[in-house]
């Protein structure tokens, strides 16, 4: 039982802070200043990086901002090299890639 727990408290210090909530709050300035801290102290970890980048992609929406268009592809980048099957960065990816007028370089 005690391996359990430290396994899932193990578990629970590598995952990232709840930016996702705060995201799903519209918090996305909150959001992206905490995961930028984490991803800052824990640049291997592919899943902070997606979450990040899911914070540029929410300002995104909100502003049509192309430069964190940019910043998302950037931060998917980052999450992509840490663990390179991450579905989910893999899946927004291809989504920006395949809306051409959104970048500012040849994706070839």
């Amino acid at each position: 039982m005690r391996f359990l727990l430290l396994l899932a408290t193990a578990a629970a210090a590598q995952t990232p802070p709840d930016g996702a909530k705060l995201l799903r709050a519209g918090k996305t300035a909150e959001a992206r200043a905490l995961l930028e801290r984490y991803v800052g102290e824990r640049p291997g970890d592919a899943e902070g990086w997606f979450q990040l980048a899911r914070t540029h992609l929410a300002e995104f929406h909100l502003t049509g901002s192309r430069v964190v268009v940019d910043l998302a592809i950037e931060s998917l980048a980052a999450a992509l090299k840490r663990n390179p099957d991450h579905v989910y960065a893999l899946k927004a990816k291809s989504v920006l890639h395949a809306r051409a007028e959104l970048l500012h370089y040849d994706p070839n």
